[in-house]
């Protein structure tokens, strides 16, 4: 991120508000105390609120009951998908516009406001389009609330639907299949980036072997032999370039950036800054950072929130299991006792300040914690930058702004 630091200022002030999804929380690891009690689950927010077309004032000698003249007598409009509205008719049925008569819609669904909407667009509190009628959302194979939660299960991108598998940290559906580019193994779907089957890390889906030169890196940036982790999150020999004009490898090493203690490695927007040195992750209030040991207690967060042994990621720092998150318990990554901060659960407040998701790949967006990181996912929070720009290994952020994790 080499002119982040430039970008960011403008942006944080401009655009990067807690109103706004790609809202990063600010980095108050340092002894805060905040009050991360348990919390109901929030409302989804309605957000169908389509623009509908204003009725013409200047008729200009169109005859009544066509689509931009006036209506007939009664109220009447005589040209297929259309009605009368203000005394003019105009075109209905299509999403954004109003609904035809007895409340139809050519697709999609007829809120209660009058208004057509499109297949899985919110249509009401609580609800969701499905086909052509309104039906409650969040329910395990019920279609994903708006904001991208679930009552129950966590949601699949791709569909769109709420599932009890599949997800990491979920069993693994028909035994073998993981959506998001994670990886089916022994304990069920891992995420992409994490180590499976022992000795391999799941990469797009599938278990590779890694940490060797030109294999991707192991997970939490290791490559055997002092080789370091490049871009790409591929690993990189001693004597060759870390990628994208960076400095050769050393024992670990970018030359001058990437080791242990040494700043991260400048990249170009809208990758987050590098780490190259095996357990380590780019921290620190000011870009570009330093790179810093990961995921123990008191330990900076690793990448999407990654914390050793059930561990809270709270303001990026990692709380133990069975230890304060501030006012509350940490308990296998859920602030509140376990009662808010994992993916499928609600944010856990913080006394004032903007709500936070503490398990490993979740991140907070209208009150809901959703799955991180993942391909199609939004993207997870970088502590440094405060952009939400972080990916699975080895997916990258679309962009600065509204991130989506790919290929």
């Amino acid at each position: 991120m080499q002119s982040l630091l430039l970008v960011a200022i403008p942006l944080t002030l401009a655009a990067c508000t807690q109103a706004n999804p790609d809202y990063g929380p600010g980095d108050g690891g340092g002894g805060v105390a905040v009050d991360l009690g348990g919390a109901d689950r929030p409302k989804p927010i309605d957000l169908a609120i389509p623009d509908l077309n204003a009725p013409p004032t200047d008729f200009s000698g169109v005859p009544c009951g066509s689509i931009g003249g006036p209506c007939c007598n009664g109220g009447q409009c005589n040209q297929f998908l259309s009605v009368c509205s203000q005394g003019a008719c105009i075109s209905c049925g299509h999403a954004g516009e109003p609904c035809c008569g007895n409340h139809q819609c050519v697709s999609g669904c007829c809120t209660g406001g009058n208004a057509c909407v499109p297949d899985k667009a919110p249509c009401g509190l609580d609800a969701v389009c499905v086909g052509n009628h309104c039906d409650p959302c969040g329910g395990l194979g019920k279609a994903c609330c708006p904001n991208g939660s679930c009552v129950a299960g966590l949601c699949e991108p791709d569909a769109r639907i709420c599932t009890d598998c599949g997800g990491a940290g979920q069993k693994c559906c028909m035994g073998q299949k993981c959506y998001a580019g994670g990886c089916c193994g022994g304990a069920g779907c891992q995420a992409s980036g994490t180590m499976c089957n022992g000795n391999q890390v799941c990469d797009k889906g599938g278990c590779k072997a890694c940490g060797g030169v030109k294999q991707p890196c192991c997970a939490s940036n290791s490559c055997l032999n002092n080789a370091c982790c490049g871009l790409g999150g591929i690993c990189v020999g001693d004597g060759v370039g870390c990628g994208d004009n960076l400095f050769s490898c050393k024992n670990g090493s970018c030359g001058n950036c990437g080791g242990l203690n040494q700043p991260c490695c400048q990249t170009q927007n809208p990758l987050p800054n590098l780490c190259s040195a095996p357990g380590t992750v780019c921290t620190g209030q000011n870009l570009p950072g330093f790179c810093a040991k990961c995921g123990a207690d008191n330990q900076p967060c690793c990448a999407a929130n990654g914390c050793e042994g059930g561990g809270c990621c709270v303001f990026g720092i990692c709380h133990k299991s069975g230890s304060s998150c501030g006012a509350t318990q940490c308990m296998n990554g859920s602030c509140g006792a376990g009662a808010c901060g994992s993916a499928g659960q609600a944010c856990c407040p913080t006394g004032g300040g903007s709500p936070v998701c503490t398990g490993a790949g979740g991140r907070c967006i209208n009150g809901a914690c959703l799955q991180c990181g993942g391909k199609g996912q939004p993207c997870c929070t970088d502590w440094v930058s405060k952009f939400n720009i972080v990916c699975n290994q080895p997916f990258e952020p679309s962009g600065l702004m509204n991130c989506l994790c790919k290929d």
